[in-house]
């Protein structure tokens, strides 16, 4: 019965950066491990994404990838929150973006590897409630920010006209399914985010909710990419044991859409998304003092606009301790 009256409480809580060059797992994990951190105002951690891409899907079916087209990204984030008063931080999300993709555009064979830093976060989130008891938790916080452009965004000024066509009598490979939005590791635009998280445990089940909205705006390569709306819910059970340290077992749902891109006000074709995904995540407390988790979320669901290549699976890690 408490658990029914948990599940109730999460739901009705208010909720609170799949483009491989975000990580919106790496935010809403963020705020859970804060959080958990209730007795320490700053914040400093590491986040790991890994995003492997060689699914192609023309709408919500699979098509054959005859060209064999893949992209693996790495997402490594560096998080940091700095106490600004009372209950506010300015919460900084720095990340380095590694891509190891394999292409055949125009029936050519193109393979390599682009990394840079990507586009930085500077958001300020404040705490709208937080309680703490023996074994109970409830924090409700919201946010607000910006992202700047920090990444490297010149790939998406080889935005072709159109789709490329077959050449005559050339091998039976498909038009390439990796675009220049799929290879850039930044946006070239200074966009904005609102969003909210809210987190509570009972004895010893814990959950979050977390739900954020990325608004976009036009480049400076003329291109606009497709605003992104994303959901996460993450029931899970804590397992204590020796001397205050917990070990937690969760449940990650998540929800993205991204909405169809622009180059030069006009819609990009193949691009936009819809996607659900869910998978299990482990999670370690010692003592209230450093928080790592660890998770991997498989795609249950994925809608794309044209044809383009999807997510297969994707893997998390995290690191956060507090000062």
């Amino acid at each position: 019965m408490r658990f029914f009256l948990f599940l109730g409480s999460v739901w009705l809580g208010l909720m609170g950066v799949a483009a491989a060059q975000d990580c919106d797992k790496c935010v809403a994990n963020s705020y859970l491990q804060s959080a958990i951190l209730n007795k320490v105002t700053n914040h400093i951690g590491v986040q790991f994404d890994y995003d492997y891409r060689h699914t192609m899907l023309t709408g919500s079916s699979d098509t054959k990838n005859a060209a064999d087209e893949k992209v693996a990204t790495t997402l490594v984030n560096l998080f940091y929150s700095q106490n600004l008063f009372d209950e506010t931080n300015l919460d900084i999300y720095l990340p380095f973006v590694s891509q190891a993709y394999t292409a055949r555009p125009n029936y050519t064979y193109d393979s390599g590897r682009d990394s840079s830093f990507g586009d930085m976060s500077l958001v300020v989130n404040q705490r709208v409630f937080h309680g703490v008891a023996e074994r109970r938790l409830v924090d409700w916080r919201v946010r607000a920010g910006t992202i700047l452009p920090t990444g490297d965004s010149s790939q998406l000024k080889n935005y072709p006209d159109g789709v490329p066509q077959p050449i005559p009598g050339g091998p039976v490979y498909p038009t390439s399914a990796l675009y220049p939005e799929d290879r850039a590791t930044g946006s070239g635009s200074v966009d904005w985010i609102v969003g909210s998280s809210y987190v509570a445990r009972y004895d010893d089940i814990i959950g979050l909710i977390d739900g954020q909205f990325i608004g976009r705006t036009t480049g400076t390569n003329d291109y606009r990419r497709g605003d992104t709306a994303t959901l996460h819910i993450t029931p899970g059970y804590i397992f204590s044991y020796a001397r205050g340290n917990e070990f937690s077992v969760l449940l990650d749902s998540a929800f993205r859409y991204d909405g169809e891109s622009k180059f030069s006000g006009d819609k990009v074709a193949n691009s936009g998304q819809t996607a659900f995904t869910m998978g299990p995540q482990v999670m370690a407390n010692f003592q209230s003092k450093a928080v790592a988790a660890f998770g991997v979320n498989l795609p249950l669901y994925q809608n794309v606009e044209g044809t383009q290549i999807a997510s297969d699976y994707q893997i998390f890690a995290s690191v956060m301790t507090g000062f």
